[in-house]
């Protein structure tokens, strides 16, 4: 009996080393982009709905919809520029280009478990913006609210 127990751990040991070195021969990723893991710094304010009304009424401000284009051509904050999350590292300086780095800054996803603007506020941090912003809340309490929004659909 335990012979029979010793060769299946062998058996198992064995199978699983050369799952690994196939993988690794074929280049196949073994845990996929999607499986990303972000820590965040939280070297910015996150703010809530009463706070983003008040900085909306500021004249040297940004918004920054950090949401996928679709969703954002759906819906977005009036006066929100699109900063996608899943296109910056792709694209950074045509996303930086079009920022002001004295300017306040305020990004916003779609609030709850939504990271996408803590994935753009990270990456404008490294890139030297310092009047950052999220606004935890996002487009749909937003849109709930009854603020002012825009769509760009076709």
């Amino acid at each position: 009996m335990k012979r029979l127990i010793f060769e299946i751990f062998i058996i198992f040991i064995i199978s699983i080393s050369s799952s690994f070195f196939y993988a690794l021969i074929k280049k196949i990723e073994l845990f996929p982009y999607d499986t990303k893991i972000y820590i965040f710094s939280k070297k910015y304010p996150e703010i809530k709905l009463l706070r983003t009304n008040e900085i909306l009424k500021m004249k040297n401000i940004v918004i920054v919809d950090a949401r996928e284009r679709i969703f954002y051509e759906k819906g977005h904050i009036k006066g929100a520029i699109n900063i996608p999350y899943d296109e910056i590292e792709i694209l950074p300086y045509e996303f930086l280009k079009n920022l002001d780095k004295n300017k306040e800054i305020v990004i916003y996803c779609d609030g709850g478990y939504c990271e996408a603007s803590f994935i753009v506020a990270e990456f404008l941090i490294r890139n030297g913006f310092k009047n950052i912003s999220v606004y935890i809340d996002g487009y749909p309490e937003w849109e709930k609210r009854g603020l002012q929004i825009e769509k760009n659909i076709y």
